[in-house]
């Protein structure tokens, strides 16, 4: 209920915000700036190393996916806020633009949009990985290593959302090096510099602004390797190891001041 939280919430003493939405948010709900502590959700750094040339290739190969074939990439449950219907349009514009290209969907029920694949006749650019049955079974890591597979043989990270509260996957994205393409709305914006790390859509649901970013970034290789360099050292700033102390010295803190408060009117 959000009157409960209107009413409430102003009383935290010690808030965590993840992301600058957030941040706007909490002050919008009348949270005193003090009360707010900027740390972001994180990513395991280590866990992406780079794959050689010949795995790499023979990954995609096991896909069908040709050597001159450029492979884009999203993340996400399938859920109306994560925009697949766009998506769907996006490839239908993409095809008529004869761009060669395959498209991963990665995330939990995307199977459920197999029909509306053949129905459009896009069955043979869409390769469809539905993470909801034993997808991680005997990967007890987050995100799973077939994963992060997954974004090192891709070349772009496309990412449609019109909402979030902050998008791990871009983080995930970064960390492989992949420039992102994405609606410039909280969560997004909040995390990708705009023709640094990727291209930020201004006009929402813009297939023709995708479309004209998907092709800059498949004719500029020179532009490429510069964003992933700048994905890769910004996605540094998200490790969970640097995250992980944030937090530890943010508890030490507060416990320091309860004890002294205590200390104190005793």
């Amino acid at each position: 209920n959000f009157n409960i939280i209107k009413k409430y919430l102003p009383l935290c003493k010690n808030l965590i915000s993840i992301s600058k939405s957030i941040t706007d948010r909490y002050i919008d709900l009348g949270i005193k700036s003090k009360a707010i502590h900027k740390i972001p959700n994180g990513v395991s750094i280590k866990k992406f190393r780079q794959l050689d040339k010949k795995d790499r290739m023979a990954i995609r190969k096991s896909y069908g996916i040709l050597n001159d074939e450029k492979v884009l990439i999203t993340l996400g449950r399938n859920h109306p806020k994560k925009n697949y219907s766009f998506l769907l349009k996006l490839i239908k514009k993409m095809m008529m633009r004869k761009i060669k290209f395959k498209f991963f969907f990665i995330g939990q029920g995307v199977n459920k949009l197999k029909d509306e694949i053949s129905l459009n006749n896009l069955s043979d650019r869409i390769i469809l990985v539905d993470t909801s049955d034993n997808f991680d079974n005997n990967d007890n890591q987050y995100p799973s290593l077939k994963i992060i597979k997954f974004l090192l043989i891709s070349d772009i990270f496309v990412f449609p959302s019109v909402l979030e509260s902050f998008g791990v996957v871009i983080i995930e994205a970064m960390a492989a090096g992949l420039p992102i393409i994405a609606n410039d709305v909280p969560g997004s914006k909040d995390i990708i510099i705009n023709k640094k790390t990727g291209f930020l859509s201004k006009k929402i649901n813009d297939t023709e602004s995708f479309i004209r970013q998907i092709e800059i970034l498949l004719s500029n290789k020179k532009l490429v390797s510069k964003m992933k360099f700048s994905c890769i050292q910004e996605s540094r700033k998200y490790d969970w190891e640097k995250i992980c102390l944030i937090y530890l010295n943010l508890y030490k803190t507060i416990i320091e001041k309860n004890l002294r408060n205590e200390i104190k009117y005793n």
